[in-house]
């Protein structure tokens, strides 16, 4: 049951490479290209990911991805004058007319709000500090 469930809310797992191989990106593709969002089922609305969908993208098939991939052609989603697949090859987001690079995965892990944000770490570990001295100072005799 539990099984069904997931399979039911996540996002494919094995799309970005299959983007990559597809559209002979230099790179796998970060979920972003396609996700707004948690990349789970739903939530595939950016331009790219939209197109994709009009065109046959269903989720858990590998097949229709490369399909849909290979119906795009010119198809430019934001209007730069690029095609989807052209940018994707180059190592561009087609989201974006900006030609900037595409998203990449995070290597690094993430752990809640504050991941990217080493003042709060310092700060708990000066409260840490602080607390662990006010503790030692109370357990002496007087």
């Amino acid at each position: 049951m539990t099984a069904l469930f997931v399979s039911l809310v996540l996002a494919t797992p094995t799309f970005p490479s299959v983007l990559q191989q597809a559209s002979a990106a230099p790179s796998t593709p970060a979920c972003a290209v396609c996700h707004r969002g948690a990349s789970m089922r739903g939530t595939v609305t950016t331009p790219l990911g939209a197109a994709l969908l009009q065109r046959g993208l269903a989720a858990y098939d590998e097949a229709s991805l490369r399909s849909a991939v290979s119906m795009l052609g010119s198809t430019d989603s934001d209007g730069d004058g690029q095609g989807d697949v052209a940018e994707l090859a180059a190592g561009k987001d087609p989201n974006t007319s900006d030609a900037v690079a595409a998203p990449k995965p995070s290597l690094e892990p993430q752990y809640g709000c504050s991941a990217t944000s080493s003042t709060s770490g310092l700060a708990l570990a000066l409260l840490v500090c602080v607390r662990s001295g006010r503790r030692r100072r109370g357990a002496r005799p007087r």
